[in-house]
């Protein structure tokens, strides 16, 4: 009898420490899958921000830190709006945001042409952006993603190449006036 208790014993001792041996296989895979996904979110050049299902931060890379001014201790668990606040350039009315709209639809979102994003400090930064949902392989949405970028000197390119090519057209007309005063075709 006692021979089939020590039996029992080791039985379930051997049961028990494989399970804790491959629990623990399991937990340090989890981990490093994990911080292999941080790890290139946090490499990505543009910003990135994701958030849970209820549209509080649960993410910001360096990229989105230097953007917004809000470091992910101080934005975590804040709402989207409350850290990413949005307004038309030419408005300077609040916009939707595109996570707010990824949430109620879930498809992706891009934001409208001529938006700002108003930093923590007060200072304006021209971006662009998309947000898309954060899927689970049965479908259930648990969150957004939203990628953004600073536009400003694309834009202040953009606006100088304009300038430069009316001030061209300006030009012209004055050389067409020119040429027909002095008989030149």
């Amino acid at each position: 009898m006692h021979i089939l208790v020590i039996l029992e014993f080791i039985v379930f001792g051997v049961i028990f420490y494989r399970i804790f041996v491959k629990r623990n296989l399991i937990e340090k895979s989890l981990q490093e899958s994990e911080q292999r996904w941080a790890t290139t979110l946090s490499s990505i050049g543009d910003a990135v921000i994701s958030t849970n299902s209820s549209g509080q931060i649960v993410f910001l890379n360096a990229e989105a830190e230097k953007l917004t001014g809000w470091t992910l201790s101080e934005a975590s668990h804040k709402p989207i709006e409350t850290v990413f606040r949005i307004i038309n350039e030419f408005t300077r009315e609040e916009v939707d945001n595109p996570v707010s709209k990824v949430l109620e639809t879930g498809h992706v979102a891009g934001l409208a042409n001529n938006t700002i994003l108003v930093c923590k400090n007060g200072t304006e930064v021209v971006i662009d952006d998309s947000a898309a949902p954060i899927r689970i392989e049965d479908g259930k949405m648990i969150g957004v993603v939203l990628v953004f970028r600073d536009i400003t000197a694309r834009k202040m390119a953009e606006e100088e190449t304009v300038r430069i090519m009316n001030e061209m057209m300006l030009i012209n007309e004055k050389l067409v006036l020119v040429n027909e005063k002095l008989g030149v075709v």
